[in-house]
């Protein structure tokens, strides 16, 4: 990986396979054992070679942005509120256009 990579985690979706429980709670805070997916992901990506981090979120999007402003971790993480949803083509050319 080059030198500043950044990482992009896709958390927009609706979470349609885990409803009803989705619409209450955005998918990427649902926890396995206790922690939420999303800190399990942002753990995985968090290597001396990614130096910032992007979310993109739709879904219960103030509870994604309220969680996310929570934990911050020492990486930079940028939300990238998608107020309609892109699907995955357009978040990661929403991500390009916004992260560089």
């Amino acid at each position: 990986m080059a030198h500043g990579s950044h990482a992009l985690i896709l958390a927009a979706g609706k979470g349609t396979r885990l409803l009803p429980v989705t619409k209450f709670i955005p998918k990427p805070l649902f926890p396995v054992l206790d922690i939420p997916c999303l800190q399990r992901i942002i753990a995985l990506v968090s290597i001396p070679a990614i130096r910032r981090i992007a979310v993109n979120v739709h879904h219960l999007a103030d509870q994604m942005v309220d969680w996310l402003e929570y934990h911050r971790q020492q990486i930079p993480v940028s939300i990238l509120r998608e107020e309609i949803l892109l699907g995955t083509g357009g978040a990661v050319k929403n991500a390009f256009d916004s992260l560089g």
